[in-house]
């Protein structure tokens, strides 16, 4: 075949989508990245590149940190193998912060076990003056058999827990007829496998067979065996990959290794093995601000770098963050760890403002590189990356140059290490004065606010030490979990969770309470390891919060009972029937001698705190706040 005539034009998704599905042409490049790999109980995602779609394979928590160079608006369908806290517990941060500029009119389409959706039926209480996310969603589960577009064809095959006596697919469609507790407990005792085929079924690659199917599957317990081995996944023409979201407990259970042999193909395996993954930005931020004040900005501890195992011939891989196996071009068939961040402690451990250029540079050769060995991408791609990228390097270069001068020797290294040295100078010599002459509280900033978290700035999350060993979170923003484990490692992180005495939330933005149920669940998971008996943690919120709580503990993951509820409009209403004793329980649980909440000027149910410790020392936190007068006399 000549390989002239065999280039395939890439089509952007807005195009496509006005053409119409039968003129999108065949993806000659299909690649399957590992976005999360399980780490730490965090959930795992992969994502399945095609030339004019991106398919999301679950949304855990954190999964925007794992998707920062993937164009969001290529992501056309997100599919969720369990109605779990693990497989889409990061799904309401990815909508409220991707499907406000859409630049096409397609839905976002979900398919999963039933009732996902109504985790998000409040979704638009958080977004305050802004779009309901709702609106751009499509809702497809059982009794639909099959997913179908130009690209790919997707069936559906629901795995049953065998304690359970249910099968939703039975049950019957009329909704009258359906109870819908029973429906709610049967879609908790399921999971659900997909069978991916990809488009054009008939094709012959130019270099090599028919392409097998993809699937990815997840048996969380052994109580799904039994429904595995008797399911149409049991009897398949052989897969080209299996994507395992399986614990290694099940893994090694001799009737699942049966399985896994029986079929001759790559199995890409996700689970509780995998470490906390080493992102470059968020690594090279922090060393950055190291850099400016080791004491200050202690260097991330809980991580590590393991590359995974992908010898000529080994069939069994266990997958890592950005590892890539490629379907299409035949040639580069195979696992892939080019795109893996390479770990440098060094670099990490000896990091200068300038690196945040070098980065770039490093990234931008790559790209280039990739733009000209691969024929989908118009070449004119490559002068625009040039032109961007060097935009981005002087903007870095200015950023760095803050005190107005514009010569030579104001843009280079040896420019800001004599600033740090002046810095460090001062520091020294006392002219910086200490907020605090205590060694508590101690402050440490998880997040320091970002409505959409990234790798390089987290959402709000600020953990208080009170005292030795006694601890109070303010707001818990999205990725405030995964970026506490990276920063403290596990252990760490584990002692402080067990000693958390109080959890405020400021208001209802979601950036400010998405991780919530992941503290919460933690939190439980932490005492019950621990012999020492304590209180439940206090949870100072807008009252409507706990509708929130109620509907996803009702459907997803319950942590109902593992809070002590302090509604904000009880304690900031002095003519409130339970306001005193609420008021002197948190004075009591926290050592407090005088506690205040007053409304400040954001959304409706915003609320800043301010604390006077028996220890002396006062704390004020306003959360989002404008400057507010009310605020200031408290």
């Amino acid at each position: 075949m000549d390989r002239k005539k065999s280039k395939t034009k890439v089509v952007s998704r807005l195009e496509a989508s006005k053409r119409g599905k039968n003129d999108i042409p065949a993806s000659a490049s299909i690649t399957l990245t590992v976005l999360s790999a399980a780490p730490e109980g965090t959930g795992s995602s992969v994502l399945l590149k095609l030339a004019c779609d991106r398919y999301l394979f679950n949304a855990p928590e954190s999964v925007q940190l794992f998707t920062e160079s993937v164009n969001i608006n290529m992501v056309n369908n997100i599919f969720f193998t369990r109605k779990s806290h693990e497989a889409l517990s990061g799904l309401g941060g990815f909508l409220l912060c991707n499907t406000e500029n859409f630049e096409r009119s397609e839905t976002i389409k979900l398919h999963g076990p039933p009732n996902v959706e109504k985790v998000l039926d409040l979704l638009s209480h958080f977004s305050e003056g802004h779009a309901d996310p709702r609106a751009r969603i499509e809702w497809r589960c059982l009794p639909h058999k099959s997913y179908e577009d130009a690209q790919v064809t997707v069936e559906y095959v629901p795995l049953y827990d065998e304690r359970y006596d249910g099968n939703i697919e039975n049950m019957p469609r009329n909704r009258a007829d359906i109870d819908e507790e029973d429906e709610i407990d049967q879609a908790k005792h399921m999971t659900m496998a997909y069978i991916v085929k990809l488009e054009p079924k008939d094709i012959i690659q130019e270099e090599g067979p028919v392409l097998g199917p993809l699937i990815v599957l997840e048996v969380p317990c052994e109580a799904y065996l039994t429904s595995l081995l008797t399911s149409p996944l049991h009897n398949l023409p052989s897969p080209d990959i299996i994507v395992h979201i399986t614990p290694q407990s099940i893994i090694d259970d001799p009737r699942y290794q049966t399985f896994m042999k029986r079929y001759n193909c790559r199995h890409l395996i996700l689970n509780e093995a995998a470490e906390i993954s080493y992102l470059p930005e968020l690594h090279n931020a922090c060393g950055i601000r190291n850099y400016i004040h080791g004491d200050i900005f202690p260097l991330p501890r809980g991580y590590s770098f393991i590359r995974p195992d992908i010898a000529q011939g080994a069939n069994t891989v266990y997958g890592c963050y950005h590892l890539n196996y490629m379907m299409r071009p035949y040639s580069l068939k195979g696992f892939h760890c080019d795109w893996i961040p390479q770990f440098d402690a060094h670099k990490i451990n000896s990091c200068h403002p300038f690196q945040c250029i070098d980065q770039i540079s490093q990234t931008l050769t790559k790209l280039i590189h990739a733009t000209h060995s691969n024929d989908q991408i118009p070449q004119f791609h490559a002068g625009k990356a040039m032109e961007v990228a060097k935009e981005k390097i002087m903007e870095d270069v200015r950023k760095l140059n803050r005190s107005g001068g514009s010569s030579k020797e104001e843009h280079s290294k040896e420019w800001v290490d004599k600033a740090m040295e002046r810095f460090k100078l001062k520091l020294k010599n006392g002219d910086a004065a200490p907020i605090f002459d205590k060694d508590y509280p101690e402050i440490t900033f998880i997040g320091t606010g970002s409505a959409k978290p990234s790798q390089k700035r987290g959402a709000s999350g600020i953990f208080v030490a009170l005292r030795q060993n006694e601890y109070m979170l303010l707001d818990c923003g999205e990725g405030t979990l995964h970026q506490m484990i990276t920063m403290f490692g596990r252990e760490r992180t584990n002692l402080i969770l067990a000693q958390t005495k109080a959890i405020f939330v400021s208001h209802l933005h979601f950036d400010h309470h998405g991780v919530l149920f992941s503290i919460l669940r933690a939190i439980r998971e932490t005492r019950a390891q621990d012999s020492g008996v304590r209180q439940r943690p206090l949870l100072l919120a807008p009252y409507f919060l706990i509708n929130w709580i109620r509907l996803y503990s009702k459907h997803v993951l319950n942590i109902s009972q593992d809070f002590e509820f302090i509604p904000h409009s009880v304690l900031l209403n002095a003519n409130h029937t339970a306001r005193e004793g609420l008021l002197q329980q948190v004075k009591t649980r926290l050592c407090l001698t005088d506690l205040q909440l007053c409304q400040v000027l954001h959304t409706k149910s915003s609320a800043g705190l301010v604390m006077q410790h028996n220890d002396g020392w006062k704390l004020v936190y306003s959360g989002d706040t404008m400057p507010c007068e009310a605020l200031v006399k408290a």
